[in-house]
């Protein structure tokens, strides 16, 4: 989108895992689709200045900051070199939990660090203002109570810091949602839109109209809501009126983020033939086992910490221990393996436990492992 309104590529930073267009089960391969008949809009691999492994968090905040010397011989090495007279606009789409957003390499993203990098380009004149688009699960949390209100930045979330975001655009033909509510009704409404006239609070106000199963939030100086959108999406007025790519769609066919893989399996078991169904039963049966399994781990364990299941079951509004949280997802992990889409639901509640007792994370390396394979 950036490209077509006229910014050139020396101007966007790009960071994807690039797995999808030649993926084995991608039946049209070179081909990726945000809605259902869309065009293609995969731009190429070498189009991609970081991929793979080269996606963590730690490079994401350096290429940000533009710290060039630290991404010297990793991808591109392209960064953000903003000062304080340039406009910057982030988006971000993947999973998230309370405090956090995750990457496909190197762990997670904490609201705390965030900020902090956030705080930084502030202190050092890096931007003369910010707009930061944040697609994933309970990404109300990396802001909430954390961005200050005077610092220019402004900051979108698909979802309050307590909920699901959602996925859409089912394809039968790929096997697979195409795109998540809240990014798609943001390209969609940014295609349609007069960029010159339709400002950031317009556009809040569209996504929360068209997002009704998450709750569409803002934090932040929203001073810059009153911009035009097209302050940050365009270069210029003459492609701002550009006509939508794709037709605005009734049927989204949407399911929480949380349940995309079991969705998609049942989609396809009833889609497939007889002799088919029994190997997708067999997919089906064992992330019903895994779902289960990661269930009794963590009511296990909060039930050996606190001794009741109090704190397994209450949504805490904030995480107010970020470093705790941290090192509990941490001590989690390595006991326990991996938190995958549907397990990081429970994220919140090692946030609870944390909340609970400043040294949590410590009772979470004692008895994870234990529990989980016991």
């Amino acid at each position: 989108m950036l490209k077509e309104h006229g910014y050139p590529a020396d101007h966007i930073v790009t960071m994807a895992y690039d797995d999808i267009a030649s993926s084995s089960q991608n039946p049209v391969k070179g081909n990726v689709i945000n809605h259902v008949d869309g065009p293609n809009v995969y731009p190429g691999s070498d189009a991609i200045d970081y991929k793979g492994s080269q996606v963590t968090p730690a490079n994401f905040l350096k290429v940000l900051q533009g710290d060039k010397l630290a991404m010297k011989g990793i991808g591109s090495g392209k960064v953000i070199e903003s000062t304080s007279e340039d406009k910057v606009f982030v988006f971000f789409s993947d999973h998230g939990a309370p405090g956090i957003i995750a990457f496909p390499s190197g762990g997670y993203l904490h609201a705390s660090d965030l900020i902090a990098a956030l705080k930084k380009m502030n202190d050092n004149q890096q931007y003369k203002e910010m707009v930061l688009y944040i697609e994933a699960c309970e990404s109300g949390s990396m802001f909430s109570g954390l961005l200050p209100e005077n610092t220019k930045i402004y900051a979108t979330t698909a979802a309050n810091p307590t909920e699901s975001s959602w996925a859409c655009y089912w394809d039968a033909t790929r096997n697979a949602y195409l795109g998540d509510t809240y990014s798609v009704n943001f390209l969609e409404d940014s295609d349609k839109a007069d960029m010159t006239t339709e400002n950031f609070q317009t556009q809040y106000q569209n996504l929360k109209q068209l997002t009704p199963q998450s709750h569409v939030m803002q934090y932040g100086d929203l001073s810059l809501t009153s911009e035009p959108i097209g302050n940050f999406l365009t270069v210029n007025s003459i492609v701002a009126k550009k006509p939508a790519k794709c037709a605005a769609s009734d049927n989204l066919d949407q399911v929480s983020s949380r349940d995309v893989k079991i969705a998609t399996l049942l989609k396809r078991f009833q889609a497939a033939s007889e002799t088919d169904r029994a190997a997708i039963q067999s997919e089906i049966d064992a992330e019903f086992a895994s779902r289960h399994r990661a269930d009794r781990h963590m009511g296990s364990l909060v039930h050996k910490i606190t001794g009741s299941r109090k704190l397994y079951n209450e949504r805490p509004a904030r995480v107010l221990d970020h470093e705790c949280l941290k090192k509990a997802i941490r001590a989690y992990e390595n006991g326990c393996g991996q938190f995958d889409d549907y397990s990081l639901q429970h994220v919140y509640k090692l946030a609870n436990l944390c909340n609970n007792d400043a040294n949590a994370h410590e009772h979470v390396y004692k008895h994870a492992a234990h529990i989980c394979r016991a």
